[in-house]
């Protein structure tokens, strides 16, 4: 997925521990063949290559991801859209890039950016609209693959552990000192370090950031999440990390805030009881209403 994953599991047996980080290995090797954009092998990429042609049949477990991307998009009035990959060829996030693409070209890929032309017929069958359009599973799939090894290992009897998927992360059970897993989220004013830590209490964490991937034009950051709106990088908030029983919805609603912006992202979190987040703007921490650092 172009991303790294680690595993760390509590179990009485090191071989049999041994076993299982080998199959959730290749638990996250076989979700790649199906959401990987990159892989002309992939799902995705038939998906991708048939859009404005035909509508391809696709797994179930693929068709009901799709549709809960495509809830995330209603939710958030469309500040999460995985029909934004056709964008994110036009910039290069290396830091060094110092100059936005022509607009005209940006304008003339956002007809190609609309969950709402991702079509879900029956019988697990998907249609793309529009010719040229493709969908990306980066904002999402890291969650996902994360929930799914988590499901995996529970099945085998593992009763705590940690799946990290690139700082998508999910936790269950307690570490080795029977204590609730504890999870650090970076300072983006540093190149190493925290801002705060936080524990875990059998949830899930996922941060987006301006760290890593960015550029810098007239001595302003951009971020590398694009808005599905407007075509253009987002720039303001450094990170946004949200916590949640599922990784999944993590992943998805940091990428949704992160467009949204402080404010109406924290009034969108406000409004879900379980789930909260925490929003660096301007080196300032910010806090959605019923956050509870301490447990």
């Amino acid at each position: 997925m172009g991303s790294s994953f680690s595993f760390k599991i509590i179990h009485s047996d090191y071989f049999e521990a041994k076993l299982f980080m080998q199959k959730a290995v290749k638990e996250v090797q076989r979700l790649e063949t199906m959401l990987s954009e990159f892989r002309s092998d992939s799902i995705t990429s038939l998906l991708n290559e048939n859009a404005g042609i035909k509508p391809i049949k696709v797994p179930e477990e693929f068709y009901q991801l799709v549709k809960r991307c495509i809830y995330f998009s209603e939710l958030s009035n469309g500040a999460f859209d995985i029909s934004i990959a056709s964008l994110k060829k036009h910039y290069q996030f290396d830091q060094k890039t110092k100059s936005f693409p022509d607009q005209q070209v940006i304008e003339k890929t956002l007809h190609t950016v609309n969950f709402k032309s991702i079509k879900m017929l029956t019988d697990n069958e998907i249609f793309l609209e529009q010719k040229g359009m493709k969908l990306s599973f980066a904002a999402i799939g890291k969650g996902y693959a994360a929930d799914k090894v988590k499901s995996l290992l529970q099945s085998f009897g593992v009763k705590s552990g940690v799946v990290n998927a690139s700082g998508d992360l999910c936790s269950w059970g307690t570490n080795a000192k029977d204590q609730d897993w504890t999870v650090g989220i970076p300072d983006p004013k540093k190149k190493s370090g925290f801002a705060l830590k936080i524990p875990l209490n059998n949830k899930s964490i996922a941060t987006s950031g301006d760290r890593y991937q960015y550029f810098i034009s007239d001595e302003k950051k951009y971020s590398h999440t694009l808005n599905p709106k407007t075509g253009l990088p987002t720039s303001g908030i450094q990170s946004v990390s949200v916590v949640d029983q599922s990784s999944e919805r993590c992943d998805a609603l940091a990428t949704a805030i992160y467009v949204l912006g402080s404010k109406k992202g924290l009034d969108l979190i406000n409004q879900m009881p379980m789930t909260h987040a925490i929003i660096m703007e301007n080196n300032e921490l910010f806090f959605s209403d019923k956050i509870n650092l301490n447990a």
